[in-house]
């Protein structure tokens, strides 16, 4: 499957495209990463608030900032390390996927869309290209976070199943909370999306 494809979205009729990432993306790719866990983490029964989530993304005073953009622009670059696909509306990165392999293991790092462009089918066509591309014929290991209902029903609904806690890999908040994920995995068995 050649990249990019384009897509309408089904509420705005806008064409979003999807293409593979490049170095110039990484600003934006953080900042969607970054707001994106401010809208999905902030959780007040387990006393995660949008302080805590911003000094473990940004750092207490946004000294992480430029830090984590060149971290993006390295992710960008790395080749068979690792794969980022971006999904744009009007030349606007709107979304984003991120895979890796880690001991030939593939992983599904990260998949954000920004707000207003979710429900849109954005996230299924990242993970369409992802499975016709770089997940052919493998097994997908991915971590999401316990309490992020929308997520787990989004991997479930596209083959991924949940295989347990993952108490080694949750996220030690600057607070010291962890952030709880449930490990999950789509076999290469599973149906195409």
């Amino acid at each position: 499957c050649a990249l990019p494809i384009c897509m309408r979205t089904s509420k705005s009729q806008n064409l979003v495209r999807v293409r593979r990432g490049i170095p110039s993306d990484a600003e934006a790719i953080w900042d969607i990463e970054k707001t994106s866990w401010i809208e999905t983490y902030i959780n007040d029964a387990l006393g995660i608030t949008e302080e805590i989530i911003l000094e473990y993304m940004q750092g207490k005073n946004g000294e992480l900032n430029r830090s984590k953009i060149r971290a993006w622009e390295e992710k960008l670059s790395l080749g068979k390390e690792g794969k980022v696909l971006v999904a744009t509306s009007d030349d606007l990165v709107v979304g984003f996927l991120f895979s890796s392999v880690h001991d030939e293991v593939r992983f599904l790092d990260s998949l954000h869309i920004l707000r207003g462009y979710r429900r849109n089918g954005i996230g299924a066509q990242l993970l369409r290209m992802a499975f016709s591309t770089w997940f052919r014929g493998v097994d997908v290991h991915c971590y999401v976070v316990a309490y992020n209902e929308a997520g787990l029903s989004f991997y479930k609904k596209h083959g991924f199943v949940e295989v347990g806690q993952a108490r080694d890999t949750s996220i030690k908040l600057p607070s010291g909370l962890p952030l709880p994920n449930v490990k999950m995995v789509r076999e290469t068995a599973v149906a195409k999306l």
